[in-house]
């Protein structure tokens, strides 16, 4: 689907899905839209020209203050990028997120070894009972291009620290 539907999408297999109940997925369903960092965040599928386009801006990226990976490239994507970056991603995501500890929740509860375990254990359970679902013979591919994106908030910083971009630039020179 990616080759001839979009050749320069990003493939987004993750995703954090509104629905709890993985009944209520739309398994057959990808959506064609633009990248959002805050969403469109885990297993993402890059092609060897976005690689390339990416390499090719990689001073722009590694120079941004802002500590979160996903959302220097939507910051360096709208400078480097001459158009705005298009992703592929199904509505029942095929890349889990198990977790839900660190920085982002003030929730400790959460963090907790029999909490993380139960929501693997979940997972699994819902994993064999869907295995019909993970790999579909044909998918539906709907637009959602035209819809307005939230505004781009500023830098979150934490990234300014001259020996923090030089490290990065070495990785992708070296890399």
């Amino acid at each position: 689907m990616q080759a001839k539907s979009c050749p320069s999408c990003i493939l987004i297999l993750g995703g954090y899905p509104k629905q709890k109940l993985w009944h209520d997925l739309n398994w057959d369903v990808v959506r064609l839209t633009r990248f959002y960092a805050s969403g469109n965040n885990m297993g993402m599928v890059l092609e060897r020209n976005f690689w390339q386009r990416f390499m090719e801006c990689g001073k722009e990226y590694c120079t941004i203050d802002d500590y979160n990976w996903d959302w220097t490239l939507q910051h360096m994507h709208l400078k480097c990028f001459p158009e705005q970056l298009r992703i592929l991603k199904p509505d029942a995501p095929r890349v889990w997120h198990v977790g839900n500890c660190g920085t982002h929740t003030k929730q400790k509860w959460k963090c907790r070894r029999a909490r993380i375990t139960e929501s693997i254990r979940n997972l699994d359970t819902q994993l064999a009972n869907n295995q019909a679902n993970l790999f579909l013979e044909s998918l539906r591919m709907v637009s959602t291009l035209k819809s307005p994106l939230p505004v781009t908030p500023n830098t979150f910083g934490g990234w300014g620290d001259p020996r923090d971009h030089n490290m990065c630039l070495a990785i992708l020179r070296d890399g």
